[in-house]
């Protein structure tokens, strides 16, 4: 018999299946970040903002989607977010200044609602008269 734990969105019926409660709900966070919605699979939202140093961080490829999982030096929460949050992810160095909103929960794991790297200035091309 093999058994799984599925959730499923009721608004748009897209489904998750995870080996047990821990992996169901990491890749419905993941679903979650991946439709730029602000719900949280807690009971407890609060928003929050938050500035610091990256201490660490990696974007593996998981499920076909690129998520970014990062720290602060100043705090003890794993921070996650999608290519869809913000294109500066992928160019994220540590040490790098950021800006983040989040949905305060009670889990380890806390998905990133926006992101902001406070060095960095992206600008359109000048274009020279000839």
């Amino acid at each position: 018999i093999f058994q799984r734990l599925a959730l499923v969105r009721a608004s748009n019926s897209r489904l998750v299946l995870g080996a047990d409660k821990a992996e169901a709900l990491a890749k419905y966070r993941l679903l979650l970040q991946t439709s730029n919605t602000a719900d949280t699979p807690t009971g407890k939202v609060s928003n929050k903002t938050m500035r610091g140093q990256i201490n660490r961080f990696s974007c593996p490829v998981v499920d076909g989607n690129t998520v970014c999982y990062f720290t602060f030096s100043a705090d003890n929460h794993i921070f996650t977010a999608s290519l869809a949050i913000s294109p500066e992810l992928p160019i994220l160095r540590i040490d790098d200044d950021v800006i983040v909103e989040f949905v305060e929960t009670d889990e380890a794991t806390v998905p990133v609602k926006s992101f902001d790297i406070t060095t960095f200035q992206s600008r359109k091309p000048v274009l020279k008269d000839k």
